[in-house]
């Protein structure tokens, strides 16, 4: 299991997106479009390659787009305003981890397992200490998209996905560009939401608040006593004097990088 993103929801893209890609300096990745949702994803470090592991996190942009096929974002945006949505976890063999989460008493509240190159689950917040958790199964290949889009025509089917291009275009990246480094979740009980995330999530404990995975995602838990649980934050390193910025409605904290010892 990886952590493969952190989603924002938004109500339109482009003032993050151009903010993200214009002042903190990321690449756009891809995007595409479902009922319900359209998203651009944007890479704040380096992209990882076969070769290369990359560095920083992938933050993706979602707004709503043909509603009246599927509301879920719209409802969302309605309840609780612009900002973080869920954090996306890749994983091999989604009804496997389905099966293995259910042994933690976590049911999925929604699932998609008949797109053979995406399959997904999502698990409601109030299971999962305040934060929406997205699994994902990801197969990228041609022969299965053609043989899908054959059998149930383009643009079928709920769940289906298209790549299409549709963002407006950002402006220049910023430079110094900025490295997303964790997500930092607020919880009332964090030793709780760290045996979740080490125990059933797969992170590695690498500080006594701070969990990684594979992919260079990282997530720290904050005690915040009375507080709501979720995504407090996203912390970033970038050369410079530090700054504080609200991004689609999520704060985003901007430092320099620690000094070398």
């Amino acid at each position: 299991m990886d952590l493969d993103h952190v989603a924002l929801g938004l109500r339109d893209v482009s003032d993050a997106l151009s903010t993200f890609v214009g002042h903190l300096g990321a690449v756009v990745l891809d995007g595409g479009q479902a009922p319900g949702f359209r998203i651009v994803q944007v890479r704040l470090g380096r992209v990882p390659k076969p070769e290369d592991p990359g560095e920083g996190m992938t933050v993706e942009l979602m707004e709503p787009w043909a509603v009246d096929r599927f509301d879920f974002l719209s409802r969302f945006l309605d309840r609780n305003g612009e900002g973080p949505h869920h954090m996306t976890f890749k994983v091999r063999d989604l009804r496997a981890e389905i099966a293995r989460l259910e042994t933690h008493g976590l049911t999925p509240v929604r699932t998609q397992l008949t797109n053979p190159w995406w399959r997904e689950a999502f698990f409601h917040p109030r299971d999962t200490f305040g934060t929406v958790i997205q699994l994902a199964e990801a197969t990228f290949n041609p022969a299965l998209v053609d043989a899908y889009e054959e059998a149930h025509g383009e643009g079928g089917v709920e769940g289906e996905f298209g790549s299409v291009e549709w963002w407006p275009p950002p402006p220049p990246r910023a430079e110094p560009r900025a490295v997303l480094r964790r997500v930092v979740l607020a919880a009332p009980q964090p030793d709780q939401v760290r045996t979740f995330l080490s125990g059933v999530l797969g992170g590695q404990v690498v500080a006594g608040n701070e969990l990684a995975w594979p992919g260079g995602g990282r997530v720290a838990v904050e005690e915040r006593p009375g507080e709501p649980a979720g995504i407090d934050r996203l912390e970033c390193e970038r050369a410079g004097a530090a700054e504080d910025l609200v991004i689609g409605g999520a704060r985003v904290h901007v430092g320099p990088p620690p000094a070398a010892s």
